[in-house]
């Protein structure tokens, strides 16, 4: 399976949440680990920086 396609399934994992302000900061963690990998890294200091906002203990 390619990064594009598990970020993908990451990203829908997190759209599935029922309230936008309940936050799943391990989702979030993931999906900053898969969009660094391939170099993306605007996008993974995003997911980064969202996860300890969302759980910053």
């Amino acid at each position: 399976m390619a990064f594009e396609e598990l970020q993908e399934l990451f990203l829908q994992a997190i759209s599935l949440s029922n309230n936008p302000n309940d936050i799943d900061s391990d989702l979030q963690v993931c999906l900053g680990v898969l969009f660094h990998l391939p170099g993306d890294y605007d996008k993974a200091a995003e997911c980064f920086n969202t996860a300890v906002l969302a759980k910053p203990d």
